[in-house]
């Protein structure tokens, strides 16, 4: 996820979610209009979510696991869900339904910062 330069910004600053998630907007609302790039519309109120929900569920002053939860969201959309980056090494939901999720290889995994 370093690919967007909005995340530079909230691990310094990471009590300004909103203006955060307006910038990863900013960066992720155009990926669509991008050639190979249409399965991440599915996919963008799902970041924005993943975005507040990785500063609700930790400490305000924990920045190092709120950046971690965020940096999980690249594994997230492919569907691994455990060893991710610590200190947050594994999702903490139950088993999900089926959805599209992004191929790996894929030019829009590769805009999104994914591994």
């Amino acid at each position: 996820m370093d690919n967007l330069p909005v995340i530079h910004f909230f691990s310094k600053n990471h009590y300004n979610f909103v203006l955060c998630v307006s910038g990863v907007k900013k960066n992720v609302f155009p990926l669509p209009k991008q050639k190979d790039c249409g399965q991440v519309a599915k996919w963008i109120k799902s970041i924005t979510n993943h975005l507040y929900w990785s500063a609700a569920s930790s400490t305000e002053s924990d920045g190092e696991v709120i950046m971690s939860k965020w940096k999980s969201l690249a594994s997230h959309i492919q569907n691994i869900h455990h060893g991710h980056e610590p200190p947050f090494t594994d999702c903490q939901h139950d088993e999900l339904t089926d959805r599209k999720w992004l191929q790996p290889g894929t030019l829009t995994r590769v805009l999104l910062g994914a591994k």
